[in-house]
């Protein structure tokens, strides 16, 4: 689970408004301050896990905090902030100290062209946020030391890619060695995307959908192939009136027969995907946790689509049935789920496409 990207999400629209009235800066700067600040926060938390006495002290934090109370930014902003702010101020200053802590707001400072006590706020407010998401994810991997590591270790990856251009870890004294690590676990990434023979984005947050829509594609080419030619000719003798004779007859080649009932059902689980992610958004902190599904289930999607194109036209009838009746429930749920407050542009535009994308299925042509 990407941690970091879900935080950002969070941290867009009506959100990020809200929170630039309660410290008193504008939308654009507190954007600048909140993008470098998501990746430093995680960095350094994933720094103080790697040593014993620090990841003491990140579980003890982690287990006081009630995940209901900060799960959802919108609700714990909607009402006097004092108290949140309190909160994560408490919370840093128990986690990293004054030192470090003035190291981090004045390098996000500096990058965003922000007053440090602006920034300081910013922190305060955000940091119940992230740790309630930590701790939500901590807790379900069993809330153990070594759950607590894994999760903060595999986070190293997607904070490069979070990082925005003109800042960097390096720029915070006490995080070199943080940055080092996540330079070497975005390079391992690399190195296996190259291995694998992928051609990796530049966005490495891009690479698990890709990926899994390339698996898809094969599987349903697997479904959706139409039947093999005939083989070549091979000689076949008989005997007549005590003649030998031989004949020249066609080789069926050994394969399957392409398993529609398989391709429907495959049609059908990604239609109760979409429903059921849909129907899991509430608000903005369930959008954003449910936005790599969508962002998976989209480019599945495009995959189908060019299968489908591939089918004759006695398969595409059949499985345009599937998606004429499961089309109607999907766009009623999902004019629900638009009209939610709260949630991101990039949730909106994804479910807009989605359902862009699943209108023109029923208008697929045959291929070539």
């Amino acid at each position: 689970m990407n941690l970091v990207k879900m935080l950002e999400d969070m941290l867009s629209g009506d959100v990020l408004e809200t929170i630039s009235a309660k410290i008193g800066a504008d939308p654009d700067s507190t954007e600048r301050a909140a993008s470098a600040a998501v990746p430093t926060l995680m960095a350094s938390l994933a720094k103080l896990a790697s040593d014993t006495d620090g990841a003491r002290r990140l579980s003890n934090v982690l287990g006081s905090v009630d995940t209901k109370a900060f799960g959802n930014i919108g609700q714990a902003l909607a009402g006097e902030s004092g108290g949140l702010l309190s909160k994560g101020m408490g919370m840093l200053g128990s986690l990293f100290g004054d030192g470090m802590l003035n190291n981090i707001v004045s390098a996000i400072g500096r990058y965003a062209g922000m007053d440090p006590a602006i920034v300081q706020k910013l922190l305060g407010l955000i940091t119940p946020m992230m740790l309630g998401k930590v701790a939500s994810q901590w807790k379900s991997q069993g809330g153990t030391p070594a759950a607590l590591s894994s999760l903060l270790s595999d986070q190293a990856r997607h904070v490069t890619d979070a990082m925005p251009s003109g800042f960097s870890l390096d720029q915070v004294p006490g995080l070199t060695a943080a940055a080092d690590t996540v330079r070497a676990a975005s390079q391992t990434t690399r190195r296996a995307a190259e291995t694998a023979g992928r051609a990796a984005p530049s966005i490495a947050s891009w690479l698990l959908p890709i990926a899994g829509a390339v698996v898809v594609a094969f599987l349903l080419w697997q479904f959706f192939k139409s039947r093999p030619e005939e083989g070549p000719n091979v000689a076949q003798t008989e005997s007549r009136n005590g003649e030998t004779v031989t004949a020249m007859k066609p080789a069926l080649p050994d394969v399957d027969i392409p398993d529609m009932s398989a391709a429907t059902e495959e049609l059908s689980g990604t239609f109760r995907s979409l429903t059921e992610s849909f129907a899991n958004i509430k608000d903005a902190t369930s959008a954003g946790q449910e936005l790599p599904k969508l962002e998976q289930l989209s480019a599945k999607i495009d995959s189908m689509k060019a299968a489908l194109a591939r089918l004759p036209e006695s398969g595409r009838s059949s499985l345009q049935t599937t998606i004429n009746e499961s089309l109607g429930p999907l766009k009623e749920q999902a004019q629900k789920t638009l009209t939610l407050p709260g949630l991101s542009e990039r949730v909106k535009q994804l479910i807009t496409q989605i359902m862009s994308k699943l209108e023109e299925w029923q208008l697929i042509k045959p291929a070539g």
